[in-house]
């Protein structure tokens, strides 16, 4: 099996404009979502982000501080496992990210 680094980007909009009900019932769908992959064994890890950062170059003489740009940025990420691109582009289907119009990049891990 292979390692694949799933990037959730965007659908910060339309999550921040749902009402706590709705919220309540995207965040199941993401736990809901997550015990499956658990469940199926195929979840190395991941983790949402904080909508702030820090940006610097190589010489860290120019730091600075950021806010995300809400469509097109990286919310959260998960690293999962599959035999080919194809199969872990399958274990996401259900991902609750679509429900924002998020969208998903499936990247594979290449050897160093």
């Amino acid at each position: 099996m292979s390692e694949f680094l799933v990037l959730l980007k965007g659908g910060h909009t339309k999550h921040d404009e749902m009402s706590e009900d709705d919220q309540s019932a995207y965040y199941k769908k993401w736990e809901t979502f997550m015990n499956t992959l658990k469940s199926s064994e195929v979840i190395i890890g991941g983790a949402p982000l904080a909508r702030q950062g820090i940006m610097f170059n190589g010489s860290f003489e120019k730091q600075s501080e950021w806010e995300l740009d809400i469509e097109n940025s990286i919310g959260g990420f998960i690293i999962i496992k599959a035999d080919n691109l194809e199969s872990a582009a399958e274990l996401l289907k259900e991902c609750p990210i679509f429900d924002t119009d998020g969208k998903i990049e499936l990247r594979p891990h290449e050897s160093m």
